[in-house]
Order: C-alpha cells, then sequence, then structure tokens
C-alpha cells in the first residue's frame, strides 16, 4: 500500500494533495519475502482499456476448438517427449549400473527405444499441429494451419484485415487459458466484490506461486485474465491498461535507509548484497533448535509417492502425533484430501487459498491430539503452533477410534502391558496371522517379529541383515528412520512427550531458501 500511495501521488495535480514526503528508514517484515521473491512484481494502478468490449467469447470459442482438433497430435506427442525422457533415463542406467550382468539387458532396451522413436514422430506427423506449447514461458502460438482453422471455422475471412486485427492475440490469450493455466493451481474461483455492482460475485482469482496465497483485487494483463473469466463461463470483467507502475524493488530502493528481519535470508545473503547493499546477520535462535531432520525419500513415481505420503500420514495419526503436510498447490492439497479420506478415514483440515479466511481458526488446532492440516506454501510464516497437553483417556479414546488398541485396555495399565495388548491387537494384520496364533504366541517373540516387519518396511537394511539384528539394534534403527513410532508406544502427558509436530514436506522447491521456510 506504501507503493501504491507513491504511484497516486505521482497522479496528484499538486504536492498539497500528496500524502508521502520524503522516504528516509524503511523496516521490512519478511524481508526476504517482499525484495526477493516479489522483487520484479510491478505495483499497478489501472484505468479502463477499451471503449468497446473484446471478443473473448469468440476467442474461447475458436480456441477450445482447436484444442479438440489436436487433441491426437498432442496424445501422440506425449508418447514421442515420454520415448526421449526413457532414452535419456536408460543412457543414464548404462553409465551407472553397478551390476554389469545388467548392461546387456539395458542396451536392448535403450535400442528398442531408439528405433520406437522415429515410428512415433512418423504417427505423431500424420497429425496437423494447430498452436505450439511453451510452459516454461506460459505461452502458446497459433501455426499457420491453426490460424486457417480458426479462420474458417469464424467465418469472418481474413484475421489480418479491419476489425478482425485483434482476434489472433485474444486467441493466443485463450488458448493459454486452456492448454496452460489450471484451476486451483494457477488460480482459484472464489466470491469477490465486482467494482461495478458492490455485489459478491464469483470471480478468478490469481494464486500467488510464491506464497500460495489468493491474491484478491490482482489481474492478469493483455485480456489474459478475461479468457479464462470465459473458460470458466464466468462474468467477464472489463480489460484494464496500465496508468502507472513501478516494481517492489525500485520503490523500495528509494528509502535511503532499508532494513528488514525474515527468519531465512541467510542462502540470498550476496544478492542482498548485489541489489539493495545490505548486509546479511545472522542472530541465534533465543533457544536451541529441537527439530530434527529426515533425510529425503525419493520416488520412481508420482502415485508411489504419494500413496507412502498417505500411509506415513497414517501412522503419525494412528499414534496420536499431529501431522502438517506441505504441498505446492491448492490441486494437490484437495488430492492428498481425498486420498486420506477415502482410504483410512482420517479426519483433517486443508489450508489452501480456497479457506484463507478460516486460516487462523484451522492452524489454532493444528498441534492437538491426532490433527492432520494439510497446506500448500500459505501457511506457517510467523504461524506458532501450540502443542497440546495430554490425559491417559484422551490417548486412549484416540488409540480405541484409530482401531490400534483392544477394548480390555486401561489408563491404570503400565507402559509394557499397553505395548503388549496392542501388539497382540495388531499383530494378525501386521504379520498376517490368527489370532489365536497372536494371543497365544510368547511377548518376546511376538515383539521381535513386529520390529522386524516394521524395519523391512523402511528399507534401510536387507533382510538378511534384520534377521540379525537384536530387538533393542531393530529399535534403535527404527528411531533412527524416523518413520514408524509403534514400537515406542507409551502413555505421555504432552504432544511434545509423544514427538512434537511432524512436518512433511512433498516436494522440494528449486530454491533453498524456499525450503528452509
Amino acid at each position: 500500500e506504501f507503493g501504491f500511495d507513491y504511484l497516486r501521488d505521482n497522479m496528484k495535480q499538486s504536492a498539497d494533495a500528496q500524502v508521502q514526503r520524503v522516504r528516509e528508514y524503511a523496516i521490512v517484515d519478511e524481508v526476504d519475502s517482499t525484495l526477493i521473491d516479489e522483487a520484479r512484481t510491478p505495483l499497478i494502478i489501472s484505468g479502463p482499456a477499451h471503449e468497446t468490449e473484446p471478443r473473448y467469447e469468440l476467442a474461447d470459442e475458436l480456441a477450445r476448438h482447436l484444442v479438440t482438433m489436436q487433441e491426437d497430435f498432442d496424445r501422440i506427442d506425449r508418447k514421442v517427449e515420454q520415448c526421449k525422457r526413457d532414452i535419456k533415463g536408460t543412457e543414464g542406467d548404462i553409465r551407472n549400473a553397478r551390476d554389469k550382468a545388467s548392461i546387456p539387458v539395458l542396451q536392448k532396451r535403450l535400442e528398442d527405444l531408439k528405433n520406437n522413436l522415429p515410428r512415433l514422430q512418423e504417427e505423431r506427423d500424420q497429425f496437423t499441429q494447430y498452436y505450439e506449447v511453451e510452459r516454461e514461458r506460459k505461452s502458446a502460438h497459433l501455426t499457420h494451419q491453426g490460424i486457417a482453422e480458426a479462420q474458417r471455422k469464424a467465418g469472418l475471412g481474413s484475421f489480418y484485415v479491419g476489425s478482425n486485427i485483434d482476434i489472433p492475440h485474444l486467441l493466443e490469450q485463450a488458448l493459454r487459458a486452456h492448454v496452460i493455466y489450471e484451476r486451483d493451481k494457477d488460480y482459484v474461483v472464489m466470491p469477490t466484490p465486482n467494482p461495478q455492482t458492490g455485489q459478491q460475485e464469483p470471480d478468478v482469482v490469481i494464486v500467488d506461486m510464491n506464497t500460495g496465497r489468493a491474491m484478491v483485487g490482482r489481474q492478469w494483463s493483455d485480456g489474459l485474465h478475461q479468457a479464462i473469466q470465459v473458460k470458466e463461463s464466468l462474468q467477464v470483467r472489463p480489460e484494464t491498461q496500465t496508468v502507472a507502475t513501478i516494481t517492489i524493488q525500485n520503490f523500495f530502493k528509494m528509502y535511503k535507509r532499508l532494513s528488514g528481519m525474515t527468519g531465512t535470508a541467510d542462502t540470498e545473503a550476496q544478492e542482498f548484497h548485489d541489489i539493495y547493499k545490505l548486509d546479511v546477520v545472522t542472530i541465534p535462535t533465543n533457544l536451541p533448535v529441537i527439530r530434527e531432520d529426515r533425510d529425503d525419500v525419493i520416488y520412481l513415481s508420482q502415485k508411489d509417492k504419494w500413496d507412502s505420503i498417505v500411509e506415513e500420514i497414517k501412522s503419525y495419526h494412528d499414534i496420536g502425533i499431529p501431522v502438517l503436510v506441505g504441498t505446492t498447490s491448492v490441486e494437490k492439497s484437495e488430492m492428498l484430501s481425498r486420498m486420506l479420506t477415502s482410504k483410512h478415514g482420517i479426519r483433517h483440515e486443508v489450508l489452501n487459498a480456497k479457506q484463507h479466511e478460516r486460516e487462523a481458526s484451522i492452524v489454532e488446532d493444528a498441534g492437538q491430539l491426532g490433527a492432520v492440516m494439510i497446506a500448500t506454501n500459505m501457511a506457517g510464516r510467523g504461524t506458532d503452533i501450540k502443542l497440546a497437553k495430554l490425559s491417559r483417556a484422551q490417548l486412549l479414546e484416540h488409540w480405541l477410534k484409530r482401531g490400534i488398541a483392544p477394548r480390555d485396555l486401561s489408563v491404570d495399565d503400565s507402559d509394557e502391558v499397553l505395548r503388549e495388548k496392542v501388539f497382540r491387537k495388531i499383530a494378525p494384520k501386521e504379520l498376517g496371522i490368527r489370532k489365536a496364533e497372536a494371543a497365544e504366541m510368547p511377548f518376546a517373540e511376538l515383539e521381535l517379529a513386529l520390529l522386524r516387519q516394521w524395519a523391512s518396511r523402511q528399507s534401510f537394511a536387507d533382510e538378511k541383515k534384520i534377521r540379525s539384528m537384536s530387538a533393542d539394534q531393530l529399535r534403535q534403527a527404527l528411531d533412527e528412520s524416523g518413520r514408524t513410532l509403534l514400537h515406542r508406544l507409551r502413555w505421555v502427558e504432552s504432544v511434545v512427550e509423544l514427538g512434537g509436530l511432524h512436518v512433511i514436506g512433498t516436494e522440494r522447491h528449486e530454491s533453498r531458501r524456499i525450503d528452509n521456510q
């Protein structure tokens, strides 16, 4: 808002009407988010762009037609690109192969892939490409065939004469809306105030890629916003043009002295020095950091990854440890929500751009017994999640609900009795044995079998080594893996004793600083 005041001041007719005088000193909170992430984001004051309404609906109709016409080309093109990736991957497997006996098989696979690539390309070339897409640059361009087909479909003659001259631009924006910009990832549809009527009406709201927050009031330029409104069958709000603009970086560079605070600026120290001539000083934390960071786990497919995340959430939730899961988009947060509900019936909260108004109340309960919160990268900056105090009665009720405790378990039982009763309850499902067998087996033998089963799932050692490890060695190894918890089950008096808040990051960001956040 300081930046917009500056822009409005520049549009005033006299100095007396201006609200800002001099820019002496600024202290910026979350300084890396403002001065680095949003540095090139322009602050824009806009005005009406057109005297007459452009033909957005026609462009949308033509874009839908071209997308349908290009379906066969795109289907084969995806196979071509996958084949190219497989060739690169197989070449890497051959270079890195430790087992020399596997190389002939890999070489045969590589030869088959290279022979298949020209066939796929030839099959693709039998179909017409009406437009080209550059996803990295978020752009779409019509080919000559695309222009010709659109002109035929529109029946208006050439697009490059007279009043038709704006159609190619509108059509390319409509194509971007349909093939590049995704609902619940790049934008959401939610009620916002209509500046013309003052009423709350559904509209396209941009989602900030850095914070995951809905940016109400911001618009994409050059007709893209209107193209997405038509795509979503919403009322088209008038396009605007820039009257005054300045980037956030240039605005803050006008201050004589600049400073700020954040928890994650150290990785960008060089950039702060080069652009703003600011030094970064690291201040030690008031208390030692007790967070335990686990190693990354890499999966061969998206399905394997998300299935594993769901099972990890379940294992922590069953014990009662609250879980916070970070996702990168509204779409993925809602997909994970559906998986948790359908697979395990786990109650949870989803915090994304759609629920931004409930953020405070959702986060307030995130540290309670068994709480599960799925969040986009909007949540957490400056948020203090309080970890709850617990009673044995609360723990017992939760364990009974999750089906890991037998009905005869009492709050008066010792930790040893607790573990034995729980282990005998879950053994039939975990080990694939009969209930009678689980009830009769000596507890030490049953516990060792369960520890081996849990250890084999974590894949930190081969089966032969696991078989040779003692119960104490297996417990220690499971402690270090950090991904299973039943082996240390006991009565506790707080979530802190239970293990604290478990945080799962579903993806790495290209910026180490964003990961730190």
